[in-house]
């Protein structure tokens, strides 16, 4: 195959090699989004104790104090009611009490004067302690709204997945018959390659693919002498820097990208509708239905679809099998 049948040969298989890395790329992107959904988010109890418990603690330590006190002036009591030179063993009993009387009269004020002293922070704990717990409260209930929001986004988002996933098969099971018309050494059958062997063609640079002028000496002669890059992903990294070298691949890339954030771009609007949703507390799977039918993916899969099936019916046509070109490939 030469000439303009060449040309066009390599332009389908350019763009559908093109929208292949585009299609890989939108469903990383895709399921990036996906991962990052319905993921608990760990919130930390606050560490000062709630208001009814620092009341009930407060008021604990009040009864302490108090039961204390009272303990020691009921032992002292006792003390002068027994008297230990004339009734010995309970003299002795009357000494006890009045020890452990003085210990509980000690304890006693302590715990008044601790209770005392927090009487005066009393009211800016609370407040630290109302506000703490209300912010944690608040924080639970909003990350439990937003798993609920992101469990009808994550159903959604499946679903675009599984489309793209299906498309993306697809096309490459079409770009495999193109390839397999055998126009194209299979060294040279992947999107680099074939967008140095597109550039160079179409720029006029040499008008077949083999021979001493010809592509496949020129791409190879080319690599050797480092003056373009053979993977893609050295490509990727170094994309403006390969600009001027080549080209073709260059632009490609680009628009894929475009074409690939336009799309999640559609998709995060129609995630946050949905969220929107789920808030107004709505029925979603009428919804979902819909929204999957007018998405911007949905738009694409169909179009391109087409345009692939086109590109198989013109590549039958120039192979003379007009059947299949009229009627569509079976594949």
């Amino acid at each position: 195959m030469e000439g303009k049948r060449l040309q066009e040969y390599l332009t389908i298989v350019l763009d559908m090699e093109k929208q292949i890395y585009m299609e890989k790329q939108l469903e990383s992107e895709l399921l990036d989004r996906k991962n990052r959904l319905c993921v608990e988010t760990f919130i930390k109890k606050p560490t000062i104790k709630k208001v009814d418990d620092i009341k009930s603690g407060h008021r604990w330590v009040i009864s302490c104090g108090v039961g204390l006190t009272l303990g020691a002036v009921v032992g002292w009591c006792c003390f002068f009611y027994v008297d230990f030179w004339w009734h010995g063993a309970l003299g002795f009993l009357g000494v006890l009490g009045l020890m452990a009387s003085v210990v509980l009269l000690i304890v006693g004020i302590i715990s008044l004067a601790s209770a005392w002293m927090e009487s005066l922070s009393m009211d800016d704990t609370e407040m630290q302690s109302f506000r703490a717990w209300q912010e944690y409260e608040e924080a639970v209930k909003e990350n439990q709204r937003r798993i609920s929001q992101e469990k009808v986004q994550k159903i959604y988002l499946e679903s675009e997945i599984k489309r793209v996933e299906e498309k993306l098969r697809d096309s490459q099971m079409r770009l495999q018959t193109l390839y397999s018309y055998g126009i194209v050494f299979p060294k040279y059958q992947n999107f680099v390659m074939i967008s140095s062997i597109h550039e160079y063609i179409c720029s006029g640079r040499c008008s077949t693919l083999e021979g001493h002028e010809g592509a496949y000496n020129i791409l190879e002669m080319e690599l050797r002498l480092d003056r373009i890059e053979g993977k893609l992903d050295n490509i990727i990294q170094k994309l403006n820097q390969i600009k001027d070298n080549q080209y073709t691949i260059y632009y490609a890339i680009q628009e894929a990208k475009n074409q690939c954030s336009a799309l999640v771009e559609n998709s995060v609007n129609i995630e946050k509708r949905l969220g929107e949703l789920v808030t107004a507390g709505e029925n979603t799977n009428a919804t979902i239905d819909s929204l999957h039918k007018n998405s911007e993916i949905q738009k694409y899969i169909s179009s391109q679809t087409q345009k692939e099936l086109d590109y198989m019916n013109r590549m039958n046509y120039l192979a003379g099998n007009y059947k299949a070109a009229v009627y569509g490939p079976n594949f």
